[in-house]
């Protein structure tokens, strides 16, 4: 037996392990509406970035209108710390009836970055 004690040491940076989101059994309704109540269907909303710098709410309104996209809202994002960007970005969302043209790659400019939109729930206080 060597007198002396070996140690394996490693120069990998330890990663923490981020807790996983909680898992909500999500039951969706089949029965038929009635007068009394009445379901509203859910907006698709994404991220939609790398468009050229000057181009305004108004101008993807009516590119996506054009494109078919039923009912779609534009809001252009600015950075929170003031930071400036070379290329625009918006939250853009539409009628879940749009869902194919919304996710199809031909509907988008060559370079524009479309992913969905995440949603984080906001703590209580």
């Amino acid at each position: 037996m060597s007198k002396y004690l070996t140690q394996v040491v490693s120069h990998e940076k330890i990663r923490s392990i981020a807790p996983k989101p909680l898992t909500r059994n999500v039951i969706k309704g089949r029965k038929p509406e009635t007068a009394d109540l009445k379901y509203v269907p859910r907006r698709l909303t994404a991220f939609v970035g790398r468009l050229h710098i000057e181009t305004t709410e108004d101008d993807l309104l009516k590119y996506l209108e054009h494109a078919k996209i039923i009912n779609p809202i534009c809001r252009k994002l600015v950075s929170k710390d003031g930071r400036v960007f070379k290329t625009a970005a918006f939250m853009v969302s539409c009628d879940s009836v749009s869902k194919d043209a919304f996710h199809d790659e031909e509907t988008w400019p060559v370079g524009c970055e479309l992913r969905d939109w995440v949603f984080y729930q906001r703590p209580s206080n």
